[in-house]
């Protein structure tokens, strides 16, 4: 029981004494009867007075940033621009989806990439978030004309599957990201803000 509801109905349970208190002081004999009435409607206040809903929204904003290090194993096959990088890292998050969900606390994430000619690569990365409970929300996030060996790139983002509180939650968004190091072995550093839904 909230000590917010307790308080009110302490509160009413004192308001209706000093009602009998007065009455008293004209038929004293009342009182007896009045006091054990008035703690019972305090109880009762307590008792009946709505709580307030502490249900995981059904839809809202996920918000998030990490700092994921990462390590690539490349592939250099016999034909032009065919470059495959295969990566896997895990580092920490902050952030959440809505109130009452919980806060992550790490991320882990593995991709592929591929050059699709001279300037341009084409990449897919999933990335699993975990939050204080030991929920997972797993992630898809695929960038928008990612430029070879570039600096920084604007991904779209999309939540794919979950588990506990995150089970069913469907969702989509952006996600910026910066990068720093070399091809084989680099941090990146993202920024994700997308809605979701529960069923």
């Amino acid at each position: 029981m909230s000590a917010l509801r307790i308080l009110i109905g302490v509160l009413a349970a004192a308001t209706i004494t000093q009602i009998a208190v007065v009455k008293a002081d004209r038929t004293r004999g009342a009182l007896r009867g009045i006091l054990p009435s008035a703690l019972a409607l305090g109880v009762a206040a307590c008792l009946t007075l709505p709580t307030a809903s502490a249900e995981t929204p059904k839809e809202g904003t996920c918000r998030s940033t990490s700092t994921v290090d990462f390590k690539s194993t490349l592939h250099y096959l016999r034909a032009p621009y065919a470059l495959i990088a295969v990566y896997e890292g895990s580092g920490s998050v902050q952030g959440g989806c809505g109130p009452g969900q919980g806060a992550f606390v790490k991320e882990q994430c593995f991709g592929l990439n591929a050059e699709k000619d001279a300037s341009t690569v084409a990449a897919l990365t999933y990335c699993i978030d975990t939050d204080q409970d030991g929920d997972e929300l797993v992630w898809k996030f695929v960038p928008e004309d990612l430029v070879y060996a570039a600096s920084f790139s604007n991904d779209l983002s999309e939540i794919v599957t979950g588990s506990g509180k995150y089970d069913g939650m469907t969702g989509k968004g952006k996600t910026h990201c910066e990068y720093r190091g070399h091809m084989d072995e680099w941090t990146a550093i993202c920024t994700n803000e997308s809605s979701f839904k529960l069923p």
